[in-house]
């Protein structure tokens, strides 16, 4: 299986979102986040050209966590890389 990596970007991102998630919605909106982040990673190990390219750069995948949330990653023979998470509910 290939290894998941957060790049520093998506990590910082990622802190701030569950920060936010917490501040502004119910524990249960974080959770279920969390529930379906982690399907779409379990999803892209198993096949990672399962979501489409992002239309602003080639190779870059963009995978819908939510309606309000989407992540980018590139992927190679060994890895997965997470570069960045966007929120449309927030302005970090």
């Amino acid at each position: 299986m290939r290894e998941v990596i957060l790049s520093e970007k998506a990590a910082d991102y990622l802190e701030k979102l569950f920060i936010y998630l917490e501040k502004e919605w119910p524990k249960k909106v974080k959770s279920d986040f969390i529930k379906k982040l982690e399907m779409v990673i379990q999803t892209i190990q198993n096949n990672p050209d399962a979501f489409p390219y992002s239309l602003s750069k080639e190779k870059l995948h963009c995978a819908l966590i939510t309606k309000h949330n989407k992540m980018f990653y590139y992927h190679n023979k060994k890895r997965i890389e997470i570069v960045m998470f966007i929120d449309s509910r927030m302005n970090l």
